[in-house]
């Protein structure tokens, strides 16, 4: 106690003061004292913001010092097994966790009895089991039986029954075969509920590994984040076993020697990029492709495009070579998109209006309805207006040096503002890719980019290029942002 009352000391001493009058005049404990220090504390104390997030800071040391953690591993199998295996401890450990209602005060404990007692998720149900138990429930199902696609207010409500049904039988941090389990029952009870983008049906809803490994998604899943985290009590450490992936490069000439390997990294770097060299520097670009592998896991792509000028070369051809070859899939970008821009466009045909290109219009409209929820606006908002896609397209004049100062790859075009421009350009700090003059395959390689580089894009675009992945490239898992504006397309 005596580190923290200096602490406090050093960076704000009205706090010491204040407090020493407060345990002379109340013979209190001082550990006791301070960390029961709540807003109403700060307030009455008049605290400056600098003294209260200090207090907060230690208070979170101290309690962290006496927290239970565990580590499970995410699988389904184990998560699965250690649910069924010790139901008691799980269901004593869970009845502990009661939120705290003076804290919360919207959060109030329901003294009625579960009226959920009795029903098992051991195996997939018929959901209107769950419905029919509440009158919430019962108007749910007279909704879902119309076979229409749910609104966005219809899905809140379903979410929010079905998380309550979870917290009452299972605790606040239910395990993923419960909530998979719940999920699955659900789009086999209402096929209407299914997602229409994912090759996973139930994936709007809980989607195991959706993020990644041990990284879940789904409606259902971050409401019950949300309740954990409000829930005091017992606080499980999810440190998921990262099983420590070697990326497998498949080598076409194994028995390349080291020599023979320095000879063709030597030649890919002073190989003039003409027509005539084509064949050879793809043949060198395809035996060094480990070497790349190297410089991204070393997050340093930057110096290979510095140090291979040829990497620039053909319009981005070989930045889509390297794409393929890392996600094993085959997209041409022009004609996937195709179906998707008819569909945005027919839908909204209302916004942004004034942008004459169809191509240019689409994006626009996908970047407004696929915000990145929590990243700060950093973005212009004047010239935002001008361009709605500031921070991913860059218009430059025809006679204007390339840009030398993006932190993320951006597409450069030059020509006029929000128009197909003449020549476009992926700028990323001092390199610039020419990739010709059609601005949607460019788009196309912009978005292969992140991946090949090894880079992320800004956080405010994070949903934006993550529904083009997911839609168009098939390389990832659609959020639950991209699914709502998917279902949007299809009303």
């Amino acid at each position: 106690m005596e580190d923290i009352m200096l602490q406090i000391e050093a960076e704000a001493e009205p706090v010491r003061s204040k407090l020493k009058q407060i345990l002379l005049a109340e013979e209190i404990d001082e550990h006791e004292i301070f960390m029961s220090l709540n807003e109403s504390d700060f307030k009455r104390l008049e605290l400056n913001t600098k003294a209260i997030k200090i207090i907060q800071k230690i208070q979170k040391s101290v309690l962290s010092e006496q927290i239970i953690e565990e580590e499970y591993l995410e699988n389904d199998d184990t998560d699965a097994t250690a649910a069924d295996e010790h139901p008691t401890e799980v269901n004593a450990m869970q009845c502990d966790e009661q939120p705290n209602t003076e804290e919360h005060p919207d959060l109030e404990i329901n003294d009625d009895p579960n009226p959920y007692t009795g029903i098992s998720l051991e195996r997939e149900i018929d959901i209107n089991i769950i419905f029919s138990k509440t009158e919430e429930g019962n108007d749910l199902i007279e909704t879902l039986r119309e076979a229409k696609k749910p609104n966005d207010k219809t899905i809140k409500r379903i979410t929010h029954l079905l998380c309550n049904f979870l917290k009452l039988n299972y605790g606040v941090r239910t395990s993923t075969y419960y909530k998979n389990m719940l999920a699955k029952s659900l789009v086999r009870s209402y096929p209407v509920l299914a997602s229409s983008v994912s090759v996973v049906p139930h994936a709007l809803w809980f989607y195991l590994n959706g993020r990644g490994d041990g990284k879940h998604a789904g409606k259902i899943h971050y409401h019950m984040e949300y309740l954990a985290k409000r829930a005091e009590g017992r606080v499980f450490k999810r440190n998921a076993h990262k099983m420590e992936k070697e990326q497998s490069v498949k080598h076409e000439d194994a028995c390349v020697s080291e020599t023979d390997l320095f000879a063709m990294i030597e030649e890919l770097k002073f190989i003039v990029p003409v027509p005539e060299n084509r064949n050879r520097i793809i043949q060198l670009w395809e035996s060094t492709f480990a070497i790349r592998c190297q410089y991204r896991s070393n997050n340093d792509f930057m110096s290979f495009l510095e140090e291979f000028p040829v990497s620039t070369a053909f319009h981005g051809e070989l930045i889509e070579y390297d794409f393929k070859r890392m996600t094993s899939r085959n997209v041409v970008f022009t004609e996937e998109w195709a179906c998707w821009q008819h569909k945005v466009l027919h839908s909204y045909k209302y916004m942004f209006k004034e942008i004459s290109d169809d191509f240019l219009r689409a994006l626009a409209i996908i970047r407004i309805k696929n915000p990145t929820r929590g990243s700060k606006r950093l973005r212009n908002e004047d010239a935002s207006k001008e361009n709605p896609l500031i921070g991913l397209f860059q218009w430059i004049k025809l006679d204007d040096p390339l840009p030398e100062s993006f932190k993320n790859p951006v597409l450069a075009i030059r020509g006029t503002s929000m128009t197909p421009g003449e020549q476009c350009f992926i700028s990323w700090n001092n390199v610039n890719i020419p990739v010709g003059s059609n601005i949607v395959q460019a788009f196309g390689i912009l978005c292969q980019c992140f991946i090949v580089f090894g880079t992320t894009c800004a956080p405010t675009d994070k949903q934006f290029l993550l529904f083009f992945k997911a839609v168009v490239f098939s390389t990832s898992s659609i959020s639950t942002t991209g699914e709502k504006f998917v279902r949007s397309l299809e009303d």
